[in-house]
């Protein structure tokens, strides 16, 4: 199997973190070049859209490392920004997201069958 299909099979939104394994910091810097490498205007209102084309490659770069993730939406904007110590007269929280290492299995990915997604001539 190619290593990035075994990336997507890999990858889920998971809900439950080993609490007591930590990334290498290595490799988290690794998960980080993943976002800053993908493409974005260095403007708030257009970044804060396209920073999910960054999230998906951070997402998918950790799974092919065997290290889990988690997008979070629904979180209060303000209150991240005020936790981070955010200036946002230049800045803003656009998304969250946690990665971690699986604690136990995860359930299976149910999918539709690609036949009754995609049509094409």
């Amino acid at each position: 199997m190619q290593p990035f299909m075994q990336a997507m099979n890999f990858r889920h939104a998971c809900k439950k973190f080993e609490p007591t394994r930590q990334i290498a910091a290595d490799d988290f810097q690794q998960i980080l070049e993943f976002g800053r490498l993908s493409p974005y205007l260095n403007t708030f209102g257009w970044s804060s859209k396209q920073c999910y084309i960054a999230l998906a490659n951070m997402l998918t770069g950790a799974a092919s490392m065997g290290i889990d993730s988690c997008p979070i939406e629904g979180f209060s904007k303000s209150g991240v920004e005020a936790l981070l110590g955010v200036d946002t007269s230049q800045y803003g929280a656009a998304v969250v997201v946690a990665f971690g290492y699986r604690a136990g299995e995860q359930p299976a990915k149910l999918r539709q069958p690609l036949a009754d997604l995609v049509e094409y001539r």
